[in-house]
């Protein structure tokens, strides 16, 4: 399909177990549709606790969605990267899983174990 990207889906090997897993791929591609040039630095998509998706751009940035909203979300950091540029920038992680914050973790040193957060 011409302007789907090949992106890889992570989750539990189960990860289509019902009906509404299923919608939630079709909300992820809706999602990047909206988004061509997010999609087009997109490594991966894990789906979390059956819940939201967390993306992994091409530069490791991972990218934290919300349960609810998921689009307003992107949309709102697509306008924050074209004035501040974050997605280029030393963090590691954008966490916008929260609709009145945005929380920005600057990526782990060589030797630092990874940052654990909540699903």
């Amino acid at each position: 399909m011409s302007g789907i990207p090949d992106v890889s889906l992570l989750a539990d090997p189960g990860l289509i177990r019902r009906r509404t897993d299923l919608d939630a791929v079709g909300d992820l591609l809706l999602l990047l549709a909206n988004e061509p040039a997010m999609a087009k630095q997109l490594r991966a998509a894990v789906w979390v606790g059956q819940r939201r998706w967390n993306l992994v751009l091409n530069n490791d940035v991972e990218i934290w969605l919300p349960e609810e909203d998921a689009v307003a979300a992107l949309q709102k950091l697509v306008r924050l990267d074209g004035d501040y540029k974050l997605l280029t920038r030393e963090f590691g992680i954008v966490d916008l899983r929260l609709p009145d914050k945005l929380y920005l973790r600057k990526r782990s040193q060589a030797g630092d174990s990874p940052p654990s957060g909540p699903a």
